[in-house]
């Protein structure tokens, strides 16, 4: 594995296809569909990369940046 990779979006279409793109590159994936969700997810298990989407329905990702 390369490192594990957070996604942070709500829309589950989305989250499927970035998650099978970089499952086949050899990334692990972890995904958040809330704010909320992404502050308890990278508290447990930092991730390498943080794939973020600025429009979600608790809060924007640049306040989570």
């Amino acid at each position: 594995m390369k490192g594990t990779v957070l996604i942070v979006d709500d829309d589950s279409s989305i989250v499927a296809g970035l998650t099978a793109l970089l499952e086949d590159m050899e990334w692990s994936v972890e995904s958040a569909p809330t704010a909320r969700d992404a502050y308890v997810s990278f508290s447990a298990n930092a991730p390498d990369v943080v794939l973020l989407d600025v429009q979600m329905p608790d809060g924007s990702g640049i306040d989570v940046l």
